[in-house]
């Protein structure tokens, strides 16, 4: 008994209006798939995954059947839209997309070459360009049999790059491969666009992502333990500087939240990180969520808790873009938790280690930047210690850059100084609340949640619209 053929839905994608016009333009001629194969010298199974869009057919193929099937022309025209990227357009793609490079101009492959910081050591991450265009506000990828290969070769941490022909640039969206469908057409959301925010968060992801699985076994043991100090010590030399972040950021919270109880006043704290790289651990890794979550109700009476960061100009000049965006989104998740962010451009305080202090002359060192390993933790009620602690949140406070009352405010001051722009922020990051970032970057390791990251977006987005800036 002959097999129904499969319907065909040629709304679906370029790729299946191709394939429903040939199927059309074949049966109106009475010829079968074996038979139009032999016109054509291809196999009727070729021809038959054409038609469903599971493969696409070369330039020369689509010209043989326009001629063999006298479509005069239809056939060429329909398959323009089912097309690989230019080599126009890869370049545009490696000169328009911070970190990209060329791989292979002939099928498209690109690659994004996050660079090494201070902790990161860089990664690199295999993409797919596809022709894109704006639809119904999503991007529409044609990407025929293409994609499908390329998954399956570099599994779900590549990306698929769209490229879309604007009026002055072009511009581009990226995706996951492990969302894309099975569907020739994928529509991929215009928040995914490729700017300082989507890389700047592919940055941290990526490179957090690699190193913490690499070590995952040894950091792990860790989060089932009660480690002290004298076992971290013996922490292997071997793990990763990311590694050793995570590590020295979970111990020194874990210091804080065990002392806890000795601070009997609203605390205010002191945070060492001066870049986006080295604060996304409070973006990015699981425990830090939680250690915001608890340690902003440790209050007494009406009284905030306040974090101070120290910034200088020189700090921040050197700081890329996507750096600098991490930073800020950073402050945004300390601002949703009710905590109230002080910044101080004096290098006086740049050393400054992280710690934690009451109004009753207790102190709790906890610091882990800077250390190489070495991680600063203590309680203490030394008169001089606290004094400096002290002293260095008074004076910061009154030199205070981040003095208006309403915390949106404070984070528009913020993007000023470090010269961000403020509209495109709150836009980007409303665009991102409300898509999610799953689609883009999805974090493998246990040890990264991407919850920081998306509260932070959706305070950002949640600004009073009336308010006056």
């Amino acid at each position: 008994m002959a097999q129904t053929p499969k319907v065909l839905d040629p709304s679906l994608s370029p790729a299946a209006r191709f394939g429903a016009e040939l199927r059309r333009y074949r049966t109106e001629r009475g010829l079968s798939l074996a038979g139009l194969g032999r016109s054509v010298h291809v196999s009727g199974d070729l021809l038959g995954r054409i038609e469903k869009a599971e493969r696409s057919a070369s330039p020369e193929l689509v010209a043989s059947l326009d001629a063999t099937l006298s479509t005069n022309g239809s056939l060429l025209r329909l398959a323009e839209a089912v097309r690989a990227p230019s080599p126009t357009e890869v370049q545009s793609a490696v000169t328009g997309v911070k970190w990209a490079r060329e791989q292979n101009t002939a099928s498209g492959e690109i690659s994004i070459e996050t660079p090494a910081g201070q902790y990161f050591r860089g990664t690199s991450r295999d993409a797919l360009l596809v022709p894109g265009r704006h639809n119904n506000g999503v991007i529409e990828l044609d990407m025929a049999g293409q994609h499908r290969a390329f998954a399956t070769r570099r599994r779900t941490q590549s990306l698929i790059v769209a490229a879309v022909e604007q009026t002055d640039r072009m511009s581009h969206y990226a995706s996951s491969t492990g969302r894309i469908t099975d569907t020739e057409l994928s529509r991929v959301p215009t928040a995914y666009e490729l700017d300082d925010l989507t890389l700047g968060l592919l940055w941290a992801v990526t490179n957090l992502d690699d190193d913490l699985l690499d070590d995952d076994a040894d950091l792990y043991d860790f989060v089932s333990s009660d480690a002290d100090s004298e076992r971290i010590s013996e922490v292997d030399v071997t793990l990763s500087a990311t590694s050793m972040m995570w590590l020295g950021s979970a111990y020194c919270a874990r210091h804080i939240l065990d002392n806890a109880d000795v601070l009997t006043t609203t605390p205010q704290y002191w945070t060492a990180e001066h870049s986006g790289e080295a604060a996304s651990g409070w973006l990015l890794f699981r425990h830090k969520l939680d250690y915001l979550r608890r340690t902003a109700n440790l209050t007494t009476g009406s009284s905030q808790p306040g974090r101070t960061f120290c910034l200088p100009p020189a700090a921040v000049t050197g700081l890329a873009q996507p750096d600098r965006i991490l930073l800020f989104l950073a402050v945004a998740l300390m601002e949703s938790f009710g905590i109230r962010v002080a910044l101080t451009s004096s290098t006086d305080y740049a050393d400054v280690p992280g710690f934690v202090i009451d109004q009753d002359r207790t102190a709790i060192v906890a610091n882990w930047i800077g250390g190489e390993g070495v991680w600063q933790v203590d309680v203490c009620r030394d008169r001089q210690r606290f004094s400096e602690f002290s002293g260095a949140v008074r004076q910061s406070a009154q030199a205070n850059l981040l003095t208006s009352a309403g915390p949106h405010a404070r984070l528009r001051t913020l993007s000023e100084y470090l010269a961000i722009d403020w509209l495109w922020a709150v836009e980007r990051c409303a665009a991102l609340a409300s898509t999610g970032l799953a689609g883009l970057i999805r974090p493998r390791s246990r040890l990264l949640s991407l919850a920081g990251i998306e509260r932070a977006c959706t305070f950002l987005a949640a600004r009073p619209l009336d308010q006056v800036y």
